[in-house]
């Protein structure tokens, strides 16, 4: 099918205005499928007490039969345009921005509506709904590809269609990560004698312009920063099991004593850079603007936290310039970005804003 005439379609499918879908076609196929998964789970009958759900095969049936005339390659084997756009762990998919639901043994579900500011008048729609619910109720939905965006409507017109609003710091999972978060884990964790393994690698604090994707920013090896605290001298360390991923263990060297505490693999990357804050090689965040927009320059691979918001906003995955990672962000988007970023130990800088 030709753009035009894929635009066209998507247009009527999601029952938004041309302007309000994105400008590249294989983002409008992403938002033609996620909008079919979402017309799946609503053809499912609600029934009273029990929750809606539907299994993996019986949502693949129903989005391929209305869409292979229009998207014929979603039937390929070798192009799994169906889970990627579910639940792909490399880019924006329904489970990871929240409108769709896994539950057991194959279901899903779809996901109870709410928003999420990003600035004054403008908000992240999280919903299993299909786009024509809120359309008929008068909102402007910007589509972009998997995640959608009401535009230009006041809090007042939200709360007046009784759409719950959840704050950015619970829908994606945010905490303050800083040297104070460094000493209460320490405090609360439950030591044990340090012994480590004889492979394992402590963490160096970053050093500018190296860089390896393998490492996602963050270096290891035999020599290891040596932070100090209240607590005594801290270091960070991980070891690699024969089977599963990397553990992570924070050393505390107090007088002639030595402990080990246990960390989270979710907060490893946050540790490295409040280590990094305190060697005082704090990384910097920086929003460069650009025509329309502004593009966002890092030089690490955030957290899942961080992702998540730049998926839900519909930033732009550039790719890799020298040692920094960029995206694209909408302008509307880059103080509360900004702001989401700010909960780690970084510097947020935007530049001519």
């Amino acid at each position: 099918m030709k753009d035009n005439d894929l635009h066209a379609f998507g247009s009527k499918f999601l029952i938004v205005d041309e302007s309000n879908l994105p400008s590249d076609s294989d983002s409008v196929k992403r938002a033609i499928i996620s909008e079919a998964f979402r017309f799946a789970l609503d053809s499912v009958p609600d029934s009273q007490g029990s929750i809606r759900k539907m299994h993996i095969h019986s949502i693949r049936r129903w989005v391929i039969q209305k869409l292979r005339a229009i998207i014929p390659e979603i039937e390929k084997q070798d192009l799994d345009l169906l889970s990627d756009i579910l639940k792909d762990p490399k880019g924006p998919n329904l489970l990871f921005i929240g409108d769709i639901l896994e539950l057991s043994k194959g279901y899903y579900s779809p996901a109870p509506t709410r928003v999420v500011n990003i600035d004054k008048n403008n908000w992240i729609l999280v919903s299993g709904l299909p786009t024509y619910y809120f359309t008929e109720a008068g909102l402007n939905i910007n589509v972009k590809g998997v995640g959608r965006i009401i535009k230009n409507t006041d809090r007042s017109e939200i709360e007046e269609l009784a759409i719950p609003i959840q704050s950015k710091e619970s829908y994606a999972g945010l905490m303050d990560f800083d040297e104070k978060f460094l000493l209460d884990l320490l405090k609360a964790g439950t030591g044990q004698v340090w012994r480590p393994e004889s492979d394992w690698q402590g963490y160096k604090t970053w050093v500018e312009g190296l860089w390896s994707v393998s490492v996602k920013g963050f270096l290891w090896g035999g020599s290891h920063a040596n932070i100090q605290t209240d607590l005594g001298f801290v270091s960070f360390w991980r070891g690699k099991p024969k089977y599963g991923p990397y553990e992570y263990w924070l050393k505390i060297k107090t007088g002639e004593q030595e402990s080990m505490i246990r960390v989270p693999s979710r907060f490893y990357k946050q540790i490295c850079l409040i280590f990094d804050e305190i060697e005082g090689k704090g990384r910097v965040v920086k929003f460069e603007k650009l025509d329309g927009d502004y593009r966002l320059s890092i030089n690490f691979i955030p957290p899942m936290s961080q992702i998540r918001w730049l998926h839900a906003i519909g930033a732009k995955f550039e790719g890799f310039i020298g040692s920094e990672i960029n995206w694209i962000v909408p302008s509307k988007a880059v103080k509360s970005t900004a702001e989401v970023f700010e909960m780690l130990s970084v510097k947020t800088i935007i530049q001519n804003e």
